[in-house]
């Protein structure tokens, strides 16, 4: 499958740290999109970080076509309010 075919859905996951938990949101490949997964995302460095868990997953999914398209839109809004 291409990835322009892949689904995703947006999930919430949670990172344990010393000092309590990160939580970050983000729509990830729905083979990876169940409750209690543990994963692997990628930081803003581009590497890969582990130790996160799906504690939440819409039912929703969308196509990376479709996620790019609400990006594009997204950044040109942003533009606008510049």
């Amino acid at each position: 499958m291409s990835k322009h075919q892949q689904l995703y859905r947006q999930c919430r996951m949670e990172k344990k740290t010393e000092t309590g938990k990160l939580v970050h949101t983000a729509w990830i490949p729905t083979q990876f999109a169940h409750v209690g997964k543990n994963i692997s995302i990628k930081n803003s460095d581009d590497e890969w970080v582990g130790g996160w868990q799906v504690v939440e997953a819409s039912s929703g999914t969308r196509t990376h076509d479709d996620m790019e398209t609400q990006r594009d839109a997204h950044k040109r809004w942003e533009e606008v309010l510049a």
